[in-house]
């Protein structure tokens, strides 16, 4: 999962990667600076999906993650940090 700052080139992006059970944390993409408060677009890839360049192929991670949000011409949704650090239940639907 990626976390992109909407307007705030500043800030460093969110990433972070979703358990099986569905928990997840996120981290600044910079050690050095944290993440600011404000809107972030959710970006999800799978962890493991394969290359079609590549000769082997990856365990697919996470099935859960609804194909619609994995697909870069769908929008994407966005949430508001009010705070860091910050606790949000994301709920993904087909």
């Amino acid at each position: 999962m990626i976390l992109a700052p909407v307007g705030n080139r500043q800030s460093p992006w969110g990433i972070g990667s979703i358990k099986d059970d569905g928990s997840y944390r996120v981290i600044s993409s910079d050690p050095h600076k944290s993440m600011s408060p404000g809107r972030y677009d959710l970006w999800f890839r799978r962890v493991g999906t394969p290359n079609p360049e590549a000769e082997t192929t990856v365990k697919d991670s996470n099935p859960q993650i609804p194909k619609k949000y994995l697909d870069p011409d769908n929008p994407n949704p966005s949430i508001e940090l009010k705070q860091i650090p910050s606790e949000v239940d994301i709920t993904l639907r087909d």
